[in-house]
C-alpha cells in the first residue's frame, strides 16, 4: 500500500510536503498509514531493501543546443548583467 501511494501520488497531493518524495516525507507517509515512527536513516535502509535508490539529475541536459547556449552567454547575458549593475 505504501509503494502504491508513492507511485500514484506526490507528497503535495497528499498534503504532506513538496513535489518529490524524500526520506522525511516517506517517514511521514509511513506514520500516517501504519502509525509507526521511523528515523530518516531507517527509512533510507528500508527503501534500499525494497530496491529504491536516490536519483540525481544529470549535470547537463541531453537536449541542450550548445550553439544557443553560447549565443545566449555571449550576447544576452552581458546585456542583462549591465542592466543589473545600472
Amino acid at each position: 500500500m505504501l509503494f502504491q501511494a508513492m507511485a500514484e501520488y506526490t507528497p503535495e497531493e497528499l498534503l504532506i510536503g513538496g513535489p518529490l518524495w524524500t526520506r522525511p516525507l516517506v517517514a511521514e507517509l509511513i506514520r500516517m498509514v501504519t502509525g509507526a515512527m521511523m528515523t530518516e536513516r531507517g527509512v533510507g535502509k528500508w527503501l534500499r531493501r525494497h530496491g529504491f535508490s536516490p536519483q540525481r539529475p544529470d549535470r547537463r541536459s541531453y537536449r541542450q543546443d550548445q550553439a544557443e547556449v553560447d549565443a545566449r552567454l555571449g550576447i544576452e547575458y552581458p546585456a542583462i548583467a549591465a542592466r543589473a549593475r545600472a
